[in-house]
């Protein structure tokens, strides 16, 4: 009698680490990192963090957070001006909570993969006595929503790398996909 490995073919999620290529087929995409420079997956710091990624030298980082929303069916764009204020409001508290302030929080409509989606530009800064200047960071998130989660895809750097690589970063967002779940 053979028996098989059910885990086997219950994969749920794939890291090539020599290619720079991760899959969630759990969550339903994938992101083919450029493999003429280092990759390394790392812890995700959020609770819904799904997948998270540093470039080495450059401390680029790209990650997917996915948190269940109660409507299958929803539309990112049904909820644009709500979702401007509350990260309007968010910015406020983390500022509050954490020192970090929102320089610029700019938001658009957009297609992503397909699907309807906001995307987001932000530029914070912190003061910091461990640092001797203001850390200053830019962030870019596409949200949209499919299969009952919100998806946040997002690439965040300092000022001084994005200021020399920016089209690196908007370069890296081609390499994500919406694939089949398990």
């Amino acid at each position: 009698m053979l028996l098989c490995s059910v885990s086997a073919y219950s994969q749920t999620e794939r890291w090539d680490e020599k290619n720079y290529i991760y899959s969630n087929f759990e969550y339903g995409f994938s992101w083919s990192m450029p493999s003429d420079v280092e990759w390394k997956k790392i812890s995700g710091t959020e609770k819904h963090t799904v997948f998270k990624i540093r470039q080495p030298d450059t401390q680029i980082t790209a990650f997917v957070n996915a948190n269940p929303i109660e409507n299958m069916n929803a539309d990112v764009w049904d909820s644009y001006e709500r979702m401007i204020q509350q990260h309007k409001e968010a910015d406020i508290s983390i500022e509050q909570m954490s020192g970090i302030k929102t320089l610029n929080h700019a938001f658009k409509k957009c297609l992503f993969c397909g699907q309807h989606a906001i995307k987001s530009y932000s530029h914070t800064s912190m003061f910091d006595d461990r640092c001797n200047e203001p850390i200053e960071v830019i962030g870019i998130t596409y949200w949209y929503a499919k299969n009952g989660y919100i998806y946040a895809v997002s690439v965040k750097t300092h000022k001084q790398v994005y200021d020399f690589v920016g089209d690196f970063m908007a370069e890296l967002f081609k390499g994500y996909s919406i694939i089949n779940r398990k």
